[in-house]
C-alpha cells in the first residue's frame, strides 16, 4: 500500500468505516508519524512513514447537490463536483447506507 490512498465516501456509515481503518492502521503502527488534515466535506489522514493516506469525503448522498428555484436538488445523474476529489484515490469504498432505512420527510 505504500503510496496509495483509500478514500472512504459516503455519509457516517463511511466515517465510520474510516475511523476504523485509521484506528486499526495506527495501533500498528504507533512509532510511525501521522498528519491529521481536515477541511470538511474531506478528512485525511496520512502515514508519512509509509506515504498511505485514508479520506473520508462526505457526501450522504454521493451525488451532487444544486439549488433549483431557492431549493436543493439532488442532481441523481451528477457526482461531478463531488467525484472532483475521489478522482486520484486508488481504492474507494462507497456507501449511504443511513439514508436508505428512513421514510418520509426524513428519506433523503
Amino acid at each position: 500500500m505504500k503510496g496509495k490512498t483509500v478514500m472512504f465516501v459516503g455519509d457516517s456509515l463511511g466515517r465510520n468505516q474510516w475511523e476504523s481503518l485509521v484506528c486499526l492502521l495506527h495501533a500498528a503502527a504507533l512509532q510511525s508519524p501521522t498528519q491529521l488534515v481536515s477541511v470538511d466535506p474531506l478528512y485525511t489522514y496520512k502515514f508519512l512513514e509509509y506515504q498511505v493516506t485514508v479520506s473520508f469525503y462526505r457526501a450522504p448522498y454521493l451525488v451532487d447537490i444544486d439549488v433549483v428555484q431557492g431549493k436543493q436538488v439532488l442532481m441523481l445523474d451528477d457526482i461531478y463536483e463531488n467525484a472532483e476529489s475521489w478522482r486520484d484515490a486508488d481504492v474507494l469504498s462507497f456507501n449511504s447506507g443511513l439514508w436508505w432505512t428512513h421514510t418520509g420527510s426524513m428519506q433523503g
